[in-house]
């Protein structure tokens, strides 16, 4: 209930907002919608693992989370992100393939169209990638964007502070947050690439920094993996709706750090089938 959510009692808190996003070529396609559908389920599957709390989510795929700590906020961000790269299920050659097969002279509606990108659709899931896939696309489109190689990424917004006001919600009774900290986090959350994390802190200075967080196993035999994470200082930006530049970090995992993990994180193929 609202009264166990992170911040509830006054606490420093950890506010996330998701925003997923699908290609232009890719929309309107029944990959795409699973793959937005197994986002939301991934979303709330790893939730709990990270103590994290479902404040609400404001149209498909668009969640509004909290955290007790930016630690948790992180990890959560990262493992998703990781399972959205690795995942069969959300590998876009499955669409480029059918297309290639189905009409040779159609390769132009895959070509990279760099910012060509809308909101997906949403809710079920899993990870992990065939070695046939991952030959597939380092072959025929060395040079396609991240975004293109996805049937969909999110934008990850986290701020990190302290909340004018937490109430139940007058619908759901989930604890709803208020204040300016709402807005930074969406803002911050929007001027993200998708299939990237960004973060505002203000405990954090200027220069790039690191922090090293646990990805936790969802299987009985993995515990799970330590890894260092950086975050990379883009400078104070200007965030519609925010009186004064905000400085924002760039979240992410180490390039080795990165391929261990995705080979330690096991496959959460069967959430799909539900």
């Amino acid at each position: 209930g609202a009264q166990n959510a992170p911040g509830a009692h006054g606490d420093h808190v950890a506010l996330v907002f998701t925003y997923p996003r699908v290609a232009h070529t890719f929309q309107k396609n029944d990959f795409s919608n699973r793959a937005v559908d197994n986002f939301s389920e991934a979303v709330r599957f790893l939730l709990p693992r990270y103590n994290g709390y479902e404040s609400q989510e404001v149209g498909t795929g668009c969640f509004f989370l909290s955290f007790p700590n930016v630690d948790d906020a992180v990890a959560w961000s990262i493992h998703l992100q990781t399972v959205l790269k690795t995942a069969t299920w959300n590998s876009s050659s499955v669409i480029i393939q059918k297309s290639r097969g189905d009409d040779e002279d159609d390769d132009n509606d895959v070509a990279d169209n760099g910012s060509d990108e809308h909101i997906g659709r949403s809710s079920s899931f899993s990870s992990g990638v065939s070695d046939d896939m991952d030959s597939f696309e380092s072959r025929i489109y060395p040079t396609m964007s991240m975004q293109m190689l996805h049937l969909v990424l999110p934008q990850i917004g986290i701020c990190y502070g302290m909340p004018t006001k937490v109430t139940p919600h007058v619908q759901t009774g989930r604890a709803d947050y208020f204040g300016p900290m709402v807005n930074l986090t969406a803002r911050v959350a929007k001027r993200t690439p998708p299939g990237e994390i960004n973060l505002n802190c203000e405990e954090f200075k200027g220069g790039s920094m690191s922090l090293r967080c646990f990805l936790k196993g969802t299987q009985v035999d993995n515990e799970g993996k330590w890894v260092d994470i950086e975050l990379d200082d883009l400078g104070k930006k200007e965030l519609k709706g925010v009186r004064e530049k905000r400085r924002v970090f760039a979240v992410r995992m180490k390039e080795d750090e990165r391929m261990s993990a995705e080979e330690s994180l096991e496959s959460l193929e069967s959430i799909s089938s539900l």
